[in-house]
């Protein structure tokens, strides 16, 4: 879009060098890229002959695929830690796990005999 913009100008007869273009690239950034802008922005600030409009294009492209990756992250599964004690059930505590002793456990009783532990 920026590339667009910049095309734009130079057509209406507009002339923007990279000192001129960098900054209103940063400062056009929504919050979100505030701490990437920033850090461009010290950097440049300090020494404006280290970095390049191809630089700051590429950083700025960088944080936004981040970006973007952490929102699929998020809407994903979660992650493998976590797997096991989603699949789990609170009647079932921790420690049974895979023990074929608690593999058939039922706690709840049973519609014959009332007793807890088994279905039929």
């Amino acid at each position: 879009e920026f590339d667009l913009v910049i095309g734009e100008l130079a057509t209406c007869g507009v002339k923007m060098n990279e000192e001129d273009t960098i900054p209103t690239l940063l400062a056009a950034m929504p919050k979100s890229y505030n701490h990437v802008t920033s850090a461009i922005d010290i950097v440049y600030s300090q020494d404006p002959t280290k970095l390049s409009l191809l630089t700051v294009r590429n950083k700025l492209l960088q944080e936004e695929a981040r970006q973007s990756n952490g929102r699929n992250f998020e809407n994903s599964n979660p992650p493998a830690s976590f797997a096991s004690y989603q699949n789990r059930s609170r009647n079932y505590p921790r420690n049974m796990g895979d023990n074929h002793k608690f593999r058939d456990y039922f706690p709840f009783p049973c519609h014959s005999c009332q007793k807890i532990g088994h279905k039929r």
